[in-house]
C-alpha cells in the first residue's frame, strides 16, 4: 500500500472506563455503492457524543469475534476514506478491542467532531482493511 499514512510515532493509549459507550448499526461507504457496501461488506457505526469523540476507536467486540480472526489484532489494520489509507495498530484490553494508535491523527486528518457518524465497511477480513464513510 503506497498511500498508507503511518501514525505509530504517538499512542491514544488511555485508561477506558465503563461509561465509554459504542453505538452500532450497518450504514454505508463512500467508496462503495451503497447497496454494494450494505449487501457485501459486514460493518458498524460509531455516532460521536462528547465522551467517545475523545476517547479512542473502541470496535465492537461481538463484530470482531463474529468476523475476524483474534490473533489479527497482532497485526496492522487499515481506514480508508476517499482513496487515503491510514495505519492503526489495535489492542485488546479488559475484553474490549480498541484503536491503540493513529486514531488521533486519523480524527485529525478527517476532521471528525461531536454529532458525526462513522460507518466501518470490512473489506479485507485477511488484512483487515476498513472502508469509512465519514457522514455530518
Amino acid at each position: 500500500m503506497s498511500d498508507v499514512v503511518p501514525d505509530l510515532d504517538t499512542s491514544d493509549d488511555y485508561d477506558s472506563s465503563e461509561a465509554d459507550s459504542v453505538a452500532s448499526s450497518d450504514e454505508e461507504d463512500s467508496i462503495l455503492p451503497i447497496e454494494s457496501a450494505a449487501d457485501k461488506h459486514p460493518s458498524f457505526t460509531i455516532m460521536f457524543d462528547e465522551t467517545t469523540i475523545t476517547k479512542t476507536l473502541k470496535i465492537p467486540i461481538r463484530f470482531w469475534k463474529k468476523i475476524i480472526c483474534e490473533c489479527a489484532i497482532e497485526n496492522e489494520t487499515y481506514f480508508t476514506v476517499g482513496g487515503r489509507t491510514w495505519e492503526m495498530r489495535i489492542a485488546k484490553r479488559n475484553g474490549r478491542i480498541r484503536v491503540k494508535r493513529g486514531w488521533s491523527h486519523f480524527k485529525q486528518a478527517n476532521r471528525l467532531q461531536k454529532g458525526m457518524t462513522c460507518s466501518f465497511y470490512l473489506v479485507d477480513t485477511e488484512e483487515v482493511h476498513f472502508y469509512v464513510i465519514i457522514q455530518p
